[in-house]
């Protein structure tokens, strides 16, 4: 059976761990190859993406970028064309946050963490991955006829449960 992102590659920005990482990884694991973006300073972490994806048999690469810059944005999407010759797929993580467990949720005092997990209908942390298996999806060509789609993937925050 064919994986979901079977000749597929792109890139993800913010990778170098938390949500990022999680969906790299997804993506990789359905087949993608990834090109994992972070800033410079993140490096370490971005490499270690790009070794946790390619210990699992998978396709990657490390490019930094500071997405708030459009030279950088524009060598990235360039830097995933050379590498794998096509661009099909562009995840904008960098910079998101949500009740998600990643290294800043791990180091946030427990009255903060109460708060984002307190108005979710599932009393819980949603792990990185289950980011990445929406964002594979989305992604993969059994989605083609979803155009414009809000997806909240927050365990039921916006319920108000």
């Amino acid at each position: 059976m064919a994986l979901l992102m079977d000749g597929k590659a792109g890139l993800v920005t913010g990778a170098a761990g938390g949500i990022g990482r999680g969906v790299a990884l997804e993506l990789a694991r359905e087949g993608a190859a990834v090109l994992v973006s972070d800033l410079e300073r993140s490096r370490a972490g971005g490499e270690e993406t790009v070794t946790l994806i390619k210990g699992a048999g998978g396709a990657a690469e490390f490019a930094p970028c500071d997405v708030t810059l459009a030279v950088d944005v524009e060598a990235l999407v360039d830097r995933a064309v050379d590498v794998f010759g096509r661009l099909d797929y562009a995840v904008n993580n960098a910079g998101v946050a949500n009740a998600i467990r990643t290294p800043l949720m791990e180091v946030s005092p427990p009255d903060f963490v109460e708060e984002l997990i307190r108005p979710q209908a599932i009393k819980r942390f949603g792990e990185p991955e289950e980011v990445g298996f929406a964002v594979a999806y989305l992604c993969s060509d059994r989605a083609a006829f979803i155009t414009g789609v809000a997806l909240p993937i927050d365990g039921g925050y916006l319920t108000g449960a």
